[in-house]
């Protein structure tokens, strides 16, 4: 975990990551996206299909999407307990791609953070070939926590789930990723499952 200070708390711009940017493939095949491609952004219309199969699948009721902003990818929703999401596809990512944007999320979160900020990662176990890192950090500022968790799923066919979900606590204490966080929950199994629709 690390502890420092930086800027103003918001969440972060997924379509600007590094997530969406071409990384040359490592020798070995299985790390590289399989259509020979280069990386793509799924577009809002589409994402929208494929989150709101996603919340089903998981048994998530009472969500509402949120309407987009011009020019949008990413979908936004909120959560019947308050919760905030976000919620984008890609196509075509190779794995030291995803591993990238592992760490460019926590800079991103480090860097909006007024106060306290703590983050911890890890990796959820799969045996399709799936990639899943989950990522947890925390702002504290005036006793108030702003904790936003983030998955990531790599399919075998490069084809990348991404969901971020941010919830605030009156609390001076701050919430921490628990060991069992190492086993997928429902909403990333439904991840984990769901189809490209290109594909």
């Amino acid at each position: 975990m690390s502890n420092r200070p930086a800027g103003t708390y918001m969440p972060y711009q997924l379509g600007k990551s590094r997530l969406t940017t071409p990384v040359a493939p490592p020798p070995s095949a299985q790390n590289a996206p399989t259509s020979g491609q280069q990386p793509q952004t799924v577009s809002f219309s589409e994402a929208s299909v494929m989150l709101t199969n996603l919340l089903s699948s998981a048994g998530v009721q009472g969500y509402r999407l949120v309407p987009p902003a011009p020019n949008a990818t990413g979908v936004q929703y909120t959560l019947a307990n308050g919760t905030t999401g976000l919620f984008q596809a890609f196509r075509d990512q190779s794995v030291p791609a995803v591993e990238d944007k592992v760490a460019v999320v926590i800079e991103q979160m480090a860097q909006v953070c007024k106060g306290e900020f703590r983050s911890a990662k890890t990796s959820v176990p799969t045996d399709d070939g799936s990639l899943v890192r989950k990522i947890g950090t925390t702002c504290t500022m005036d006793g108030s926590v702003i904790a936003t968790n983030t998955t990531l799923v790599r399919h075998p066919n490069g084809f990348v789930v991404q969901l971020v979900e941010i919830a605030p606590f009156q609390s001076s204490e701050s919430p921490t990723m628990k060991a069992d966080d190492q086993k997928p929950s429902a909403l990333v199994n439904a991840a984990m499952q769901l189809p490209d629709t290109k594909r």
